[in-house]
């Protein structure tokens, strides 16, 4: 019996100590004091934020910058013509052509392309799929003015109407692509050229094309204003008002003629500060030595002459400036919007000493041509 009350004596006090023990609170470990900051040091960079592809505002930043233009080394004309080239082993006339076939030249897509949803929808899913995360860029031309004279009508509305569905079944293949369209040619710099009841027609057309456009948050679009050596400024800019230029980025020039680039930076800045500071890009693709030109007289012995502009493949061209964003207050760019190497036509009846004569049909590559622009740049 005393054993058994040892014992329990014993368990008591083991038991007490355990709950005494379980009570006990461990202070808290005081917190070690922070270094202060060190006089001067910028606080940490927040990533600037994107820019607006639409790039609408005039006060939008430039939406070329930072861009890794897509590089066409498949189905581009003069990568094909490199290729066949090194194959041969003529590396010296390969590495020529490599001056068109390593830069971004714009896709064209106009109304010959029957099915201009599907055709933009397969250029733009190769270019995602060989080069990632690159832009592409497209020149659209589906406007109807294949001739130039004051009867000249391009087709009435019927082919407006026409029109208005190619543009749709265009943006519709443009998915949620990031691309850069340069927009009609030509359409504006050649108004003149149609029946005065047909102008304010193009111009609702391109609105039209504006208005579908804009409604593409991925693509920035320009459209297309002529170039310095064509149309007054205060006349471009007009158009350029009701043709829509207010909901897109901007406008493009000189993609169908040859003028040096500060020829047409100037020209574009007068147009943009009567509009408010919209923003342009420059075609450069042949445009190296500026445009070519002659005097024929019309009589020597009263010194009249008059001065001829050599549009028909000039021979003196070479290729400009290679594709690139800037950062300025209303250039974007200069790029290839244009088809460098691309005949005008075989230019019969043009003074041979300013014009390359035979070749082939106007839009067809010829290789001669683009190794002539390539011998004749100046980098």
């Amino acid at each position: 019996m005393r054993i058994s009350a040892l014992l329990a004596t014993l368990l008591v006090s083991l038991l007490a100590c355990a709950s005494a023990s379980a009570q006990v609170t461990i202070p808290k470990l005081p917190l070690l004091p922070q270094p202060p900051a060190q006089p001067g040091t910028p606080p940490p960079a927040t990533p600037p934020a994107p820019a607006n592809p639409q790039g609408v505002a005039p006060s939008d930043p430039n939406p070329l910058l930072g861009l890794n233009f897509y590089v066409d080394k498949v189905e581009q004309p003069a990568a094909k013509w490199e290729q066949r080239y090194r194959r041969q082993g003529q590396t010296g006339t390969a590495g020529l052509l490599a001056k068109i076939a390593n830069q971004p030249i714009f896709r064209w897509i106009g109304k010959s392309d029957e099915n201009p949803e599907r055709n933009t929808r397969v250029f733009l899913q190769r270019a995602a799929e060989r080069a990632p995360g690159t832009v592409p860029g497209i020149t659209v031309l589906a406007h109807h003015g294949e001739k130039c004279g004051k009867g000249y009508t391009a087709g009435g509305r019927k082919l407006d109407a026409r029109y208005r569905r190619w543009m749709q079944r265009f943006a519709k293949g443009l998915g949620d692509h990031r691309v850069i369209v340069a927009l009609e040619p030509d359409a504006l710099g050649t108004l003149k050229c149609l029946h005065k009841s047909r102008r304010a027609s193009r111009l609702r057309n391109i609105n039209y094309a504006t208005q579908v456009l804009a409604k593409k948050p991925n693509v920035t679009t320009y459209i297309e204003a002529g170039a310095s050596d064509w149309r007054p400024a205060g006349e471009m800019a007009r158009y350029l008002r009701s043709a829509g230029v207010h909901r897109v980025r901007g406008f493009s020039l000189n993609i169908t003629h040859f003028d040096t680039s500060a020829n047409n930076v100037r020209y574009g800045r007068k147009i943009s500060r009567m509009l408010g500071g919209k923003h342009f890009v420059v075609n450069t693709d042949e445009n190296g030595v500026g445009r070519v030109w002659y005097r024929r007289w019309v009589s020597r012995a009263k010194n009249l002459w008059k001065t001829v502009n050599v549009w028909c493949n000039p021979k003196r061209s070479a290729l400009g400036t290679p594709p690139q964003a800037v950062n300025d207050p209303q250039l974007d760019g200069y790029l290839w919007m244009s088809r460098p190497g691309a005949s005008a036509g075989p230019c019969r009846g043009w003074n041979p000493r300013f014009s390359m004569r035979g070749g082939p049909n106007a839009g067809s590559f010829w290789v001669e041509r683009a190794l002539s622009l390539a011998r004749q740049a100046r980098w």
